[in-house]
């Protein structure tokens, strides 16, 4: 232990964190969990899929999934 550094474990902590994330993410689109999705984002967050998909934000981004999730069942 004499090698620690807690720096690296921050470090190991946030990858968990986005990780996590990540994989609430793929579930909520996977299950069509919308407000599982929600917390997925900051509340001022701003999604990105591209000028010709969707920008803007989390709420945003919901409504125009909600047609288009469905279509993958």
């Amino acid at each position: 232990l004499e090698d620690f550094d807690p720096r690296e474990l921050r470090r190991m902590l946030d990858e968990l964190a986005i990780r996590n994330c990540m994989a609430r993410y793929a579930r909520a689109i996977d299950r069509i969990d919308y407000e599982l999705l929600r917390g997925c984002y900051w509340p001022d967050a701003i999604d990105d899929h591209g000028e010709s998909q969707y920008v803007g934000d989390v709420d945003g981004f919901i409504t125009w999934l909600k047609p288009i999730l469905p279509l993958f069942e």
